[in-house]
């Protein structure tokens, strides 16, 4: 189980090179995948990965920028529930998500992906 910053300001999805080498998922190296900052600072990430997020029981697989150094070892952006197509319920004390309208796919055979489960609860 991996505790996640969930970021619906941050564009992209997030992973720390340690918890990336601890799950044991490829690397894929991309020519200058950058990420802006809260505080409007811009970090070159190391590449992108692959992971399988079990939100409440809901799997999906999803990119994730890697970096060397990261305030939390996972934060979930917008890109992850765009592509999920869930909506996160704010206004609760408990994180809910409401069900997806479509199947989204992706080509998993292309990747290792390793599972990451995340308390639904705040």
């Amino acid at each position: 189980m991996v505790n996640a910053l969930v970021d619906s300001g941050a564009d992209d999805s997030v992973v720390s090179e340690q918890l990336r080498t601890q799950l044991r998922t490829p690397l894929f190296s991309e020519h200058n995948p950058f990420f802006r900052t809260a505080y409007d600072r811009v970090v070159e990430a190391i590449g992108r990965c692959m992971l399988r997020v079990n939100l409440n029981g809901v799997g999906q697989t999803s990119k994730f920028l890697v970096f060397q150094k990261c305030s939390h070892d996972l934060m979930l952006g917008s890109d992850f529930f765009k592509a999920t197509d869930k909506i996160i319920d704010c206004g609760s004390t408990n994180f809910r998500l409401e069900r997806s309208l479509q199947t989204n796919k992706v080509n998993s055979g292309l990747y290792a992906v390793n599972d990451v489960v995340i308390l639904g609860t705040l």
